[in-house]
């Protein structure tokens, strides 16, 4: 349990990006779906 809390502490922030309670989350989903399909 005690390594499932440490990596959600640690891990969190990088996901804040992509969480759809913050507000820029869709401009940067939009980015990374733009940059795969210039990729394919």
């Amino acid at each position: 349990m005690f390594d499932f809390i440490n990596n959600y502490i640690t891990v969190n922030p990088e996901r804040w990006m992509y969480d759809k309670m913050n507000e820029k989350h869709a401009d940067v989903v939009d980015e990374i779906y733009k940059t795969i399909n210039i990729l394919r």
